[in-house]
């Protein structure tokens, strides 16, 4: 026994080397002139495991501080021995550690807060320092799931014994023998995000108390003005990964350990792209079917620093020559679960030589090549303003027109949002909803999204600019009038 302290010294040691190279950081903030921070956190491996805390604080004021924790309905006090330090970022803290925690408690909860001995009249800062987490973190926050480094496998190999020998002890040393039973910590789903603290938590990490279950995300100062929902990054048990996309919400669902980070809205512009033929752009390919037509990237006539897709589709009685050109647009793939088909543009319709009704027309395909019936619409130039009739798969008028409210001549934005189970498509002209159409395919797949295309009829009598594509599979769930 007379070797123990110098044991546990030499853990603690060896700790503080891990705590240099692979230390939390910890998003909180003190309450009061009697709080610390727990400014990084660690843990020791070993026959007990030893949690290691470092304090924001000067070495010198340590010994006036006291670092209290609780797990399992006891509460308890961290030792520090006059001595332990951890250099970080240039920033020396003093080291406060736990008592060593049994195998079979490293998935509970612990809670932990430091303040001034004796101090009576403070709101403590408390944050978990769950080992279970700690090592969750390790793995998926951290990365060492996707080690390639031989010492970075070494360490991805640790952390994963220790918790399969958590889990292991959880069984054998609390399930069969306590009246009640512990979810062990392998049937639990960790969720991380630096962008959010998770469900009522304030933290920016969870151990969840099963492995499927659906999250609250609360944005923080680092989500980016630009995005417009969450990719959910899980980690599968036979080593892949499936990424799934949310828009418009902040609750997305967990099916095992995962990653979430901002989904940001991917949209096809020009601005670095050269005057001059559709080539090289991803996502976009382009058929002139007809030879005296043409598609190119031009400059924008209402705007000279931007640049668009330009269908020449103007010309003169009786042939309008730039009639029956197509554009096709590719999506990108929101993941196995994504339900909805969006596609948002700008479109600018310019430059008349008729008043015609055959203008530019757009379309959803599925991957098979074949239309989406009633998804079909017609851009009207009709008496100075712009219009749009729906069509069918044959091209023929469908009941309603809209009136966007824009006059000819200038940019507006189109979105629609397929919904394959319910074959809805939902409709956005501007800011205004335009409501919805039933949509169906003929002979084929509803769930698979292929291409859109924009195609000027054989009579189209004004030049077409098309700008800020967006083209995504994601996932959402249908309400209506949800925009």
């Amino acid at each position: 026994m007379k070797n123990s302290r110098a044991s546990k010294l030499l853990i603690l040691a060896f700790s503080l080397i891990l705590l240099i190279g692979s230390a939390l950081g910890i998003a909180i903030s003190a309450e009061g002139e009697n709080t610390y921070e727990i400014a990084k956190i660690n843990i020791s491996h070993g026959d007990r495991t030893y949690v290691l805390m470092a304090v924001d604080a000067p070495v010198a004021d340590a010994a006036s501080i006291e670092v209290k924790y609780s797990y399992g309905g006891s509460d308890y006090v961290a030792e520090y021995d006059g001595t332990s330090t951890v250099v970080i970022d240039e920033v020396t803290y003093p080291v406060f550690y736990t008592h060593g925690i049994s195998p079979k408690d490293i998935g509970e909860d612990i809670i932990a807060e430091a303040h001034a001995k004796g101090a009576v009249d403070y709101t403590p800062v408390e944050y978990n320092v769950s080992i279970a987490e700690y090592l969750y973190n390790m793995l998926y926050a951290q990365g060492y799931v996707n080690a390639t480094v031989d010492t970075d496998k070494n360490l991805k190999a640790l952390y994963e014994a220790h918790i399969a020998y958590g889990a292991a002890a959880q069984q054998a040393l609390w399930n069969d023998v306590e009246d009640t039973d512990r979810t062990l910590i392998t049937e639990r789903s960790y969720v991380y995000s630096a962008y959010a603290t998770i469900n009522e938590s304030g933290a920016r990490e969870l151990l969840l108390p099963a492995k499927n279950g659906n999250v609250t995300l609360t944005k923080n100062a680092d989500y980016p003005a630009e995005a417009i929902g969450w990719t959910v990054t899980t980690y599968n048990a036979d080593g892949t990964t499936t990424v799934t996309e949310y828009k418009d919400t902040n609750t997305v669902s967990i099916s095992g350990h995962s990653v979430i980070t901002p989904l940001e809205q991917r949209i096809i512009n020009f601005e670095n792209a050269s005057v001059g033929a559709v080539t090289g752009i991803d996502g976009l390919t382009s058929t002139a079917i007809d030879a005296a037509s043409s598609v190119s990237i031009a400059i924008d006539p209402k705007n000279s620093d931007n640049k668009a897709i330009f269908i020449d589709a103007n010309g003169s009685a009786p042939s309008y020559d730039g009639g029956n050109v197509s554009v096709k647009v590719t999506p990108i793939d929101g993941g196995v679960n994504a339900n909805c088909y969006v596609v948002d543009f700008d479109i600018l319709m310019i430059n008349p030589v008729n008043s015609n009704n055959s203008p530019v027309q757009f379309w959803f395909y599925n991957s098979s090549g074949n239309k989406f019936t009633g998804v079909g619409l017609k851009y009207m130039y009709q008496s100075d303003n712009v219009s749009i009739v729906k069509t069918n798969t044959a091209g023929t008028d469908t009941a309603g027109t809209y009136d966007t409210g824009k006059t000819y001549g200038e940019w507006m934005n189109v979105r629609l949002e397929y919904y394959s189970v319910e074959g809805i498509v939902e409709m956005w002209y501007g800011d205004k909803y335009q409501g919805y159409t039933n949509a169906v395919i003929t002979g084929a797949d509803a769930s698979s999204f292929g291409f859109i295309q924009f195609y000027t009829a054989g009579e189209c009598g004004m030049d077409v600019y098309i700008d800020n594509i967006v083209c995504e599979s994601i996932v959402k769930e249908y309400t209506p009038g949800n925009n």
